[in-house]
Order: C-alpha cells, then sequence, then structure tokens
C-alpha cells in the first residue's frame, strides 16, 4: 500500500512533499490541497507542536512541550526543542527577523487520516497571497486574527489552532515570529 501511494504522489510535477523529512499525516491530502492553491513546496513550510514525556531524577514521568518548524523541503525555520522543565502552561520560542506580514491569509482545509499525528499548521505563499493549510477533527477551534494600525500601516497576524487541551500558535509582527505549544496536561 505505502509503494502504490509514493508512486502516485510522485506522479505530481514538481518535488513532492513525500521526498520530505518531515512526516505528514496525509501526504497525498496534503499535496492535493498544495496543488490547488499554487502553494510550491519551496515556499510551505510546517510549523508542529507535540507533548514529549520524559523522566526526572527520581523516575516520575512529566509532559514537555515541543516545537519545530521546517520547509517541506527540510530547511529548519525553527530547530527542533523541548522544554526543560515539565509544562505547566505555554512553550513558546521565537525567530527572530523582519519579514513584512502581508496579511489576508487564506485557510484551506485537507483531510488527515492519522489520528496520533501531533497538531499541525502549513503555511506558505502561493502566488500572491499566503496560505494556511490545515487538517482539522471534530472538536478541533482555528482562529486566524490579522490586525493593522491604521496610522503606520503595520501587520500583527496571529494563528491559534486548538486541539483536544493542546494548543499551537503563531504570531508575526513584523520583527520576528512567536511560535507556542501548550499541552493538554
Amino acid at each position: 500500500m505505502q509503494h502504490l501511494l509514493i508512486l502516485f504522489a510522485l506522479t505530481f510535477s514538481g518535488p513532492s512533499v513525500a521526498a520530505t523529512h518531515w512526516t505528514a499525516p496525509n501526504k497525498l491530502g496534503l499535496e492535493t490541497a498544495m496543488a490547488a492553491v499554487a502553494l510550491p513546496i519551496e515556499q510551505a513550510s510546517v510549523l508542529l507542536g507535540q507533548t514529549i514525556w520524559r523522566s526526572d531524577p527520581s523516575g516520575v514521568i512529566h509532559p514537555h512541550g515541543s516545537i519545530e518548524w521546517r520547509g517541506l523541503q527540510g530547511r529548519e525555520v525553527l530547530p527542533p526543542s523541548t522544554d526543560n522543565q515539565p509544562t505547566r502552561s505555554r512553550y513558546c520560542q521565537t525567530v527572530d527577523g523582519h519579514d513584512p506580514v502581508p496579511g489576508d491569509r487564506q485557510v484551506h482545509l485537507y483531510r488527515g487520516n492519522d489520528e496520533e499525528a501531533p497538531t499541525t499548521m502549513v503555511l506558505g505563499t502561493a502566488a500572491s497571497t499566503e496560505v494556511l493549510l490545515v487538517s482539522l477533527k471534530p472538536g478541533d477551534t482555528l482562529q486566524v486574527t490579522q490586525v493593522t494600525n491604521t496610522t503606520t500601516g503595520r501587520k500583527l497576524e496571529h494563528i491559534s489552532l486548538e486541539r483536544g487541551g493542546e494548543a499551537l500558535s503563531l504570531t508575526r509582527s513584523g520583527k520576528g515570529v512567536e511560535a507556542c505549544y501548550a499541552s493538554a496536561s
């Protein structure tokens, strides 16, 4: 079955998500969604958050928040990192930069088929617009907030995906990006 899926995925023109280092919950569904919005793989990245279980010196196991953000071709935007302390609230990491926030992000859904997949958002720039590809499950909440300062024209974007008590968010201000994950525990 895997061989058929990979063979079919390779029939799409251009680079394939199937060739990336990241394991997509539904590679074919993601590739189809990317093709539908003309999102090139070179312009796409995946942000994922999950709970990692680690034991302390006494052997008690605790949840720790973990974040990873990389391009679909493997380039790291934010290296994989895990909170050193057991998760009590949000775990955040920042990427410095001065990229403008264009705003007007379009949200597109694709069907994920892996119930155990970490909370994930696929972000990218397609043609003249920014897109968010996400696979939602019953009970999930997705919020995309875009704010423009009427005086300066400066924009702010906040994206939040809540699933089963977990929350993955991304905030862009034009002066850097903050990615956060909150565990259900």
